[in-house]
């Protein structure tokens, strides 16, 4: 619907943009990770981590300059999931940690 020019989609886009640039921010501020990666169905568009990216490092400047870590798509995108449930489930299974 935002692709169509539908104003109300496009505002409820652009605040899903920014609630999760802001959650990230933060996250990264708490744990300091060396990458951040983001995984899912929603990874197959190809604006979405650009557009993270951008809005989390204006937030970055806007803040407090720091080094941050680079904001990466998943390499299984929504297949993420389903790969780390299967190695939860063997590593309980067979107790291989």
């Amino acid at each position: 619907m935002a692709e169509t020019g539908d104003e109300i989609a496009k505002k409820v886009i652009e605040e899903f943009y920014n609630t999760i640039s802001h959650s990230i921010y933060n996250l990264a501020i708490i744990f300091n990770p060396e990458k951040i990666l983001i995984g899912g169905e929603i990874t197959k568009r190809y604006e979405f981590i650009e557009k993270i990216e951008k809005k989390v490092y204006k937030i970055k400047e806007q803040i407090y300059p720091l080094k941050f870590p680079k904001i990466e798509r998943c390499k299984f995108l929504n297949d993420s999931g389903k790969i780390g449930a299967v190695y939860h489930f063997i590593t309980q299974q067979y107790k291989l940690n």
